[in-house]
């Protein structure tokens, strides 16, 4: 052991230190959508889109 410290073979322990991925996802509160809208945006998307028209124009006919 003390030849393989010698020749520089042993690791010094220290502190593991982990760094933010570079293309991790950008959650919706960075950009600014809180959960009330984000919800409301599901459900609107969930509409097909004949009735969007009817909902957002309702004397469109």
């Amino acid at each position: 052991m003390a030849a393989q410290k010698e020749a520089g073979g042993l690791q010094h322990g220290g502190a593991r230190v982990f760094a933010e991925p570079l293309n991790k996802p950008i959650t919706l509160s960075e950009v600014g959508i809180d959960k009330n809208l984000a919800d409301r945006a599901r459900k609107y998307a969930a509409i097909p889109d004949g009735r969007k028209v009817i909902i957002l124009y309702p004397d469109a006919n």
